[in-house]
């Protein structure tokens, strides 16, 4: 299992965190640009609006954009499933919620069912484990 080196000229490069297979690795640049591409649009969108955070998109919409794309287009390697889908529940539910009016974007990525595993969940859950140890002992 490998990751995308983030000093790489890669759109992606630093969003993915989790692992790749190696033939996503081979191919990477064809992940980057359809990643990039999503996110153009909707950016180019953006800069028509006047770039205000009071119109659509948003500010926040761009700002939860990128993981998202990259996400969709970066499966997780799964040493024993194979590569699977790796857009997460709390991710669509940002895409919903920050980019509303990008309903053929959420269509399109939201509509699998999302994955149960997390790009950031077992890194999340450590940082979970480690507040509620400290909270823990200031409790006591």
């Amino acid at each position: 299992m490998n990751q995308l080196d983030p000093r790489m000229q890669s759109y992606c490069g630093n969003v993915i965190t989790w692992s790749i297979s190696p033939t996503t690795l081979n191919v990477h640049y064809t992940y980057d640009y359809l990643a990039l591409m999503k996110y153009q649009g909707v950016y180019a969108r953006w800069v028509a609006s006047g770039g205000s955070n009071n119109k659509d998109p948003t500010n926040d919409c761009l700002g939860i954009l990128r993981s998202v794309v990259c996400a969709y287009h970066y499966p997780v390697c799964d040493p024993n499933n194979g590569d699977r889908f790796a857009v997460c529940g709390w991710y669509c539910d940002y895409l919903r919620d920050r980019c509303p009016k990008e309903t053929d974007l959420i269509n399109e990525i939201c509509s699998e069912p999302q994955s149960s595993w997390c790009a950031y969940s077992s890194r999340n859950a450590f940082k979970l484990f480690v507040f509620f140890v400290i909270l823990f002992v200031f409790i006591n």
